[in-house]
């Protein structure tokens, strides 16, 4: 009885399919990429993209990925045949693709200066780092047309917007430096730190609704009375203006906690003040999101553009099925209309560019196909 049933094991074992296992199993190169994180496929050939971690007739090939072009980290990693694979959003079409050989050949890479990985990200504080100030600049580079527009004192804290953009070998950050707005290295090209976290606590009111904005992200007012616009956070300051209900805006940095109430600084159609975001467990302002995908990151009244890679459709309604009336290339300024309205999963703008007005969608499948342009 006993080898009868060894038997039938063994015969059930033959006939389940094999699982790939971790990237942990033996004879898998040491991976480079995370899930959640930004990666771009090496120079030279392309990457299959494929229905499951495995190569062969079981794993239907579903696109391909340039080389250089970018994608985010899903799922993973699993290893097969001596390579790490990852489930990857390419351009909202997802699929698995090999990191590496068998024989520790990368054909994916992190989208991040290899020399050194980002301590920072986007919505966190920072600080650059006890000694020489940090340059703040208009582009992430250092030549001619990157204009320096201030200082980062040795110890002075930031707010982060977004990033990182690899240049020149260092890690670029866009950042919010007392209301200036720029770019700013992280690392040197052989790999020091110019940049830290900065951990010391958000000044955040108690008894009042907890913060639930976060810097880089857009906003709107709660339908009701407009919400004041002040020169400082405070509600002795200058009123620069008002936000009436529904209206979105940017945040730039923030919170700080003035007269018992949590102030944000934001960018409402070109004009930058402070806002208070509610008493007595009320909300005045709330996050600007199409729920379940991505926090939005725009708002009406500001420039925005389309991120490297493919270009984004410019159409008569807010839906994939209306009629194509132009494309917006792959870094092309545009400006922000309307909107935002919820359809499919994501938020659409209305926006014009090049003399046309119409209705593009701001990203999909957790990834961004629209940037700010502070």
């Amino acid at each position: 009885m006993k080898s009868y049933l060894l038997a039938l094991l063994f015969i059930a074992a033959t006939l389940i399919p094999t699982v790939p296992q971790a990237s942990a199993q033996w004879g898998c190169p040491t991976t480079r990429l995370a899930i959640g994180a930004q990666g771009r496929v090496t120079p030279g050939l392309p990457n299959v993209l494929r229905e499951q971690p495995m190569q062969g007739a079981y794993s239907p090939i579903i696109g391909q990925i340039p080389p250089g072009d970018g994608f985010v980290v899903v799922d993973g990693p699993f290893c097969n045949n001596g390579m790490n694979w990852w489930q990857v959003n390419y351009n909202g079409l997802i699929g698995w693709t090999p990191e590496s050989s068998s024989y520790g050949e990368y054909w994916l890479e992190p989208l991040w200066c290899a020399v050194v990985q980002p301590r920072l990200y986007p919505g966190m504080v920072g600080r650059v780092t006890p000694g020489l100030p940090n340059a703040l600049r208009t582009l992430p580079e250092r030549g001619s047309f990157s204009a320096v527009v201030a200082e980062i004192p040795g110890g002075a804290t930031f707010s982060v917007i977004s990033g990182p953009q690899c240049s020149e070998g260092m890690n670029w950050w866009q950042v919010n430096y007392s209301g200036l707005i720029g770019w700013t290295p992280e690392n040197s090209s052989s790999g020091e730190y110019w940049l830290e976290p900065w951990s010391d606590p958000l000044p955040v009111c108690s008894g009042v609704p907890m913060p639930h904005m976060m810097i880089g992200l857009s906003g709107y007012v709660t339908l009701g009375p407009s919400n004041n616009l002040r020169a400082q956070p405070s509600m002795s300051a200058t009123v620069l203006g008002q936000m009436p209900g529904g209206s979105t805006f940017s945040v730039l940095t923030g919170p700080t906690c003035a007269n018992g109430l949590n102030w944000w600084q934001v960018s409402y159609n070109g004009a930058v003040g402070w806002t208070a975001e509610g008493r007595n467990a009320e909300y005045w302002i709330e996050p600007l999101s199409c729920s379940p995908t991505l926090p939005s990151r725009m708002a009406v009244g500001m420039q925005g553009r389309i991120t490297p890679g493919l270009p984004n459709r410019l159409r008569a309604e807010p839906t994939t099925t209306s009629s194509t009336i132009g494309l917006i290339p792959a870094g092309g300024v545009f400006t922000i209309v309307s909107g935002p309205t919820c359809a499919e999963n994501t938020s659409w703008w209305r926006v014009s560019y090049g003399g046309l007005t119409g209705w593009t969608m701001e990203g999909q499948n957790w990834e961004y196909w629209l940037e700010p342009v502070y």
